[in-house]
């Protein structure tokens, strides 16, 4: 059975690992609005809905629970050329900054153990 909206939103902010505060104050709603349409308890306006879809950068339909792709096609522009990492949803930009964080750690692991040099940068 596909998810309801409330459970996708609530499915979306917590891969993204954020609070329903943060993400009630990302798209100009109190958090007590935001606990309740997560609850199922209070309707998304249309305009609230948008806000929404562009923050996760997901597609409505996917919120809506009319569809369970999670692939928007405007991303796949140019033979997939040239895509900005903002463009991407929010699933892989979340693997990339999970792997720009894992590179960091090891750069400053390696500076502190003096094994760092600069030609490993070329690798």
């Amino acid at each position: 059975m596909s998810k309801t909206l409330p459970e996708r939103i609530t499915d979306l902010r917590e891969a993204l690992d954020i609070t329903q505060g943060k993400l009630a104050e990302e798209i100009g709603l109190d958090k007590s609005s935001m606990s309740r349409i997560e609850k199922g308890t209070r309707k998304v306006s249309s305009d609230e809905l948008l806000r929404l879809v562009d923050y996760f950068q997901v597609p409505a339909d996917y919120v809506l629970g009319r569809t369970d792709n999670l692939t928007d096609p405007h991303l796949f522009k140019d033979k997939l050329e040239v895509i900005k990492v903002d463009d991407l949803p929010y699933y892989y930009r979340s693997a990339i900054k999970a792997y720009a964080d894992f590179q960091r750690h090891q750069f400053h692991v390696e500076l502190r153990q003096g094994t760092y040099t600069p030609s490993d940068a070329a690798k």
